[in-house]
């Protein structure tokens, strides 16, 4: 509940309260009169003090449970009471009235136009149709207790009748006129009004609200972002109008797709934002691949102009709470992972993965303290070349599939993620226009970028718990058959682990687009290392890499069938 409609149902509960208070004076000058109280004169002071004293006791209970309701705890249990229970105690107040009618004098009595309190509080809080059902309730009785009492004049109590059904009929359907253009309203204000998904800011509201009904109980869910590659290009080339028809079109498909009780909105210009309650972060992906086949597979108008020739999307995947334990955290996450898959090839779906905490939890205080003044380096390189920007990353994952794959034990695989990780740090060193050349370099710009590897192995030295990933990061460039840098040596001499890093290295290299090239296909990537095997990579390493790849893709091929969402 937003803070508009919680001040919204406190003034209507002032109105109500209003409304007990007026009944209690009206009830009991009702009562005074249709018993024709005489009072002697020991009495008369008493009485009135007597009321007040009534009337204090009233506005004390009404104050109890004001305060009550400000407790977060009791507020929840009032919020759940079911619609019927308001309305049994409804049904409880005519009855009440019922009894005082029938005490008081039956038929003849005032009191009937106590009645109108039960009748107004069906239809202030319930409506046009349990207000006329309060009404006739009250009406029937009214005229059950008058006939009760012998032969009378039944006028007055079917003027009564009229009066309590003509002021549930108008009261319950201005609050139902009320209800229904403060819904359109609400509606309005959290709909996005191009492609009928929620809004960025109701989005914002959902999520907080699932993240406070996940934090005490544990539950997870997944969120999905993503945005459509080379936008601007094609509203630059069609127009505004036709790229929101694009929108209205992934907006319907987002609403086909999305599993119940999974919500979809349009954060902005092109991004959208999926949240799946209950999905696991596997089948997330599948979903988030699902979906990326089915925009590219998918005819828009004009998508043949696009760089690639079709509309395609980049979607980031993020998982609560393995990659943020609170909104700011998870959505930076996911935005982190969207980037990633928009730097490299685009049109593709890439998870959030921080090797970062994961080489965290391994250090000591002041080589954590070292290593966030590493990350803030790697944050300068990635500003400085754009390629670098998650190659890191996916170079620590693809190196420990093959090291797993090759036999190395649990601290020769962490040792390697760790040089995958910083493998190039050193190129904080290197200029700006050297990382982004387009033409080849000069052999003075080439000696510079030659000299990474050791300006890395510099910077991570005081670090103990790196020292045996420095050989690995000194020595990433060597080449097998002795043509690499920085010293040269071939073979069994290159350390293995970067053997393996050379290869991952390169891997990446290949498939990520660069400011003078675009990045090459899967297969064609893996065919070029089989070309490099023996001279610029260990032979063994090779075949075991392809050996991996192909287990990846046919995994990924076989879990989004089974998951088949």
């Amino acid at each position: 509940m937003n803070q508009k409609e919680k001040k919204r149902r406190e003034k209507i509960a002032e109105y109500v309260a209003v409304t007990h208070i007026s009944g209690f004076l009206i009830g009991a000058m009702a009562i005074i009169k249709t018993l024709n109280l005489n009072l002697d004169e020991s009495l008369r002071p008493v009485f009135p003090a007597g009321l007040l004293v009534a009337l204090l006791l009233y506005l004390a209970a009404r104050g109890a449970l004001a305060y009550l309701a400000k407790n977060e705890r009791v507020k929840g249990v009032i919020l759940g009471i079911p619609a019927g229970l308001h309305l049994g105690a409804v049904g409880i107040l005519v009855a009440v009235v019922t009894l005082v009618l029938w005490f008081s004098g039956q038929g003849q009595s005032q009191v009937k136009v106590l009645y109108t309190i039960p009748i107004i509080l069906a239809a202030v809080n319930h409506g046009k149709i349990p207000g006329l059902a309060a009404a006739a309730a009250a009406s029937l009785v009214m005229i059950a207790v008058t006939l009760s009492g012998g032969p009378v004049n039944l006028e007055p109590d079917l003027v009564f009748a009229g009066v309590f059904i003509l002021l549930a009929w108008l009261i319950g359907g201005l609050r139902d006129v009320e209800n229904e253009a403060r819904e359109h309203l609400v509606d309005m204000v959290n709909t996005d009004d191009i492609t009928g998904l929620i809004n960025h800011r109701h989005f914002q509201e959902r999520l907080d609200a699932l993240l406070a009904g996940a934090r005490p109980s544990g539950f997870a869910f997944t969120l999905i972002v993503f945005d459509i590659d080379y936008f601007k290009h094609y509203n630059n080339t069609f127009g505004h109008r036709q790229g929101d028809q694009v929108l209205v079109e992934i907006g319907g498909l987002l609403k086909e797709m999305i599993p119940v009780p999974g919500f979809a909105a349009r954060l902005g210009h092109d991004e959208f934002a999926v949240v799946l309650p209950g999905i696991s972060l596997q089948e997330a992906t599948a979903f988030s691949e699902k979906l990326r086949a089915q925009i590219n597979g998918q005819e828009f108008f004009g998508g043949q102009v696009q760089p690639g020739g079709r509309i395609t999307v980049s979607i980031g995947v993020t998982a609560y709470p393995d990659h943020g334990s609170n909104k700011q955290d998870l959505v930076r996450a996911a935005f982190e992972a969207l980037e990633k898959a928009k730097v490299t090839n685009k049109n593709r779906v890439e998870v959030y993965f921080s090797v970062f905490e994961d080489l965290k939890k391994s250090m000591n205080e002041s080589e954590r303290d070292l290593l966030s003044s590493v990350r803030t380096l790697l944050g300068v390189i990635n500003a400085k070349d754009k390629y670098t920007y998650g190659h890191s990353e996916r170079v620590v994952q693809l190196c420990r599939l093959l090291a797993r794959r090759a036999g190395m034990n649990e601290k020769e695989e962490r040792m390697l993620a760790y040089a995958a990780f910083l493998h190039d740090i050193g190129k904080i060193e290197v200029p700006r226009e050297v990382l982004n050349k387009v033409e080849p370099l000069l052999p003075e710009e080439w000696e510079t970028l030659k000299m990474h590897p050791l300006w890395g192995i510099d910077i991570i030295r005081p670090a103990v718990s790196l020292q045996e990933a420095i050989p690995v990061i000194k020595h990433h460039h060597e080449n097998y058959n002795g043509t690499g840098y920085p010293e040269g040596i071939s073979g069994k001499d290159i350390p293995y682990g970067a053997r393996v890093l050379r290869i991952i290295d390169s891997f990446d290299a290949m498939t990520t687009h660069r400011p003078y090239r675009r990045g090459i296909s899967l297969p064609e990537a893996l065919q070029e290392l089989a070309k490099g095997s023996g001279s610029l990579y260990d032979p063994e390493l090779v075949k075991g890499f392809v050996i991996c790849m192909e287990e990846l893709k046919e995994s990924r091929e076989i879990s989004s069938k089974r998951l088949n969402i």
